[in-house]
Parts: C-alpha cells; structure tokens; sequence
C-alpha cells in the first residue's frame, strides 16, 4: 500500500510532524491519524502474526542462549539471572518460561562439540521465525514490500536474532556486575539503594537503542537516515514496560485464565504478552514511519 494514498484516505495535520506542540490541534489530529492507521495497516493481525511466531521462538533463542552461555560459564548462573530478567511477566507465563529453563539447563553441555554446535545452529534459525515476522511487520508499518532475497534478508534477521540473545546477556551483566561493582567501590549507602533501579533503567535504554536499530534495518528501503534514538523506539519501549506491568498486574490480581484455560492457561498469557509486545513495536514503526513522512514534505517545501 502506498503510504500516500494511505494519507489521502484519512484525516491528517498536513504540516507538523507527530511531536510537535504547537498547535495541540495537529498533535491530536496526528494521534487520531495514528489510530486510523492501525486498523488501515491491520496491525493487530500482524501484532497476532509475530506474537505466534515469538511464542515458537522464544525456547530455541533461550536453549541457544544458555549453550553459549555455558561454554564459558556455569548453566546454573545464566537460568538464575534469566529467572530475574523475566520478572516482569505475570506468574503463570514465569513458570511456563522456568520449568523450560530447567530442563533446557539439565540438558546442556559445557563441552564444545559438533552435536551442540548443529543444535546451537537449528536453535538461532528456528528462533529468528520472530526476528523475520518483526521484520515483515514493520515492513508494513513503513508500507514497504520485501524484495530482499531469501538469503540477504534471512542473513540479515539472524544478525538481529544474534544481537537479541546479546543484549540479553548485557542484561544479564549488567544485573550480576553492576551490584558486585558496586560493592568494590566504596559509594554511599543511598546510591546502593538505587542499584536495582539503575540497573533496570540501563536494560530498558538498550532496549530503546537496539529498537532503534530494527527501525532502521528493518523496512526494505534504500539509504534511510540513521538515528541512534528514535520517537519510535522511545514511545514503543515505554508503552512495553506499561503494558507488561499492567498485564502483569492484572493477571496476577484479577485475571481468571486458570478457570476459563485450565492447563493452558500459562501458554495463553505468554501469547497474549507477546502480542501486546508486538503491538508495542509496530506502533512506534508507524510512529517513525509518520516522522519521517512528515520531515520529507516539510523539507520538500522548503526546497520550492
């Protein structure tokens, strides 16, 4: 779909970008056009598309990790710092996530060998089944078609899948060393109390750079302008972290998933928590995609 046709179908400021203020009038207009394009670009089915997908990759990325992981390291280290890592997933998906952390810990080898090696192999490619559908979706968010062969655009996917799995263990370091530096350095008492926090906020920041990166890989165009930072990344990043805390919260306190699910229940809420996350991330590659639209006409009139 062209996203100009796209524009001429559903009311939108013909001058500001998103996120400029001033009027308010432009910047309610540009929200109001953000809701519409949901639905034009049928982002809930996509958002249902990669959350499937997620849901498939999610054990393989997390066997891959902890294999990796062990080459170097005790297993046992990285299950427990995962297990902290994914707190902010309501309990039912936690244990679904953690009975499979157990049996994929049991099941490691720390000895390097071709078997753990074609099976680190099928683990990356099975997990970038998530990394492909995020790709195709923000795809559409940007109203691009993918052209890219089979073998440029599965390479590509498999280094962003690589690079998740990296900043998961950047994750993990930063909540296993930041604490024991903290201990060496001899700070006061109320910065260590702000350590656990610090460290959140430090793995939400590289989840907004690394967002930044698929926003920019992701859309099948030529030459798109870099930004270390984007809105997009930004605004998706923040309404993640609200969303899986409200979900979490509601799930944990009012949600009835055990009576209406029975057994399944943990595997609908990890689904239902991929699919808002999903969500979370097509937004803010419309939200980019309308910045960048807006910034070229303006720049277009300049040039008249």
């Amino acid at each position: 779909m062209n996203k100009n046709n796209t524009h001429k179908s559903v009311s939108h400021p013909n001058h500001a970008s998103v996120f400029h203020l001033i009027p308010l009038t432009r910047l309610k207009n540009s929200f109001l056009w953000l809701y519409l394009q949901i639905g034009v670009d049928n982002l809930y089915i996509t958002a249902a598309g990669i959350a499937f997908f997620s849901f498939i990759a999610i054990f393989p990325a997390i066997a891959s990790a902890i294999s990796i992981y062990g080459l170097i390291a005790d297993p046992l280290s990285v299950q427990k710092q995962l297990s902290e890592l994914i707190t902010v997933l309501p309990f039912e998906a936690r244990q679904l996530i953690q009975v499979q952390l157990n049996q994929i810990v049991q099941t490691s080898s720390s000895a390097l060998s071709w078997g753990l090696v074609l099976s680190i192999v099928l683990s990356l490619w099975t997990a970038n089944a998530a990394m492909k559908a995020i790709f195709l979706g923000i795809n559409i968010a940007y109203n691009q078609r993918e052209t890219r062969n089979f073998l440029s655009f599965n390479a590509i996917t498999m280094v962003f899948t690589i690079l998740a799995i990296i900043v998961v263990f950047l994750s993990i370091a930063l909540v296993v060393i930041l604490p024991a530096l903290v201990n060496f350095i001899n700070i006061p008492s109320a910065l260590k109390t702000a350590v656990p926090y610090i460290r959140w906020i430090l793995s939400v920041t590289l989840i907004v750079f690394f967002l930044a990166l698929i926003y920019h890989f992701a859309p099948n165009r030529a030459n798109p302008a870099w930004h270390w930072v984007s809105w997009g990344s930004i605004i998706a990043t923040t309404l993640w972290v609200i969303a899986s805390g409200l979900f979490s919260y509601y799930v944990n306190h009012f949600g009835n998933y055990n009576v209406t699910y029975g057994s399944l229940a943990a595997v609908v809420i990890l689904l239902f928590w991929f699919y808002i996350s999903s969500l979370a991330i097509l937004l803010g590659a419309e939200i980019n995609s309308e910045i960048e639209l807006q910034n070229k006409k303006r720049h277009h009139r300049k040039r008249k």
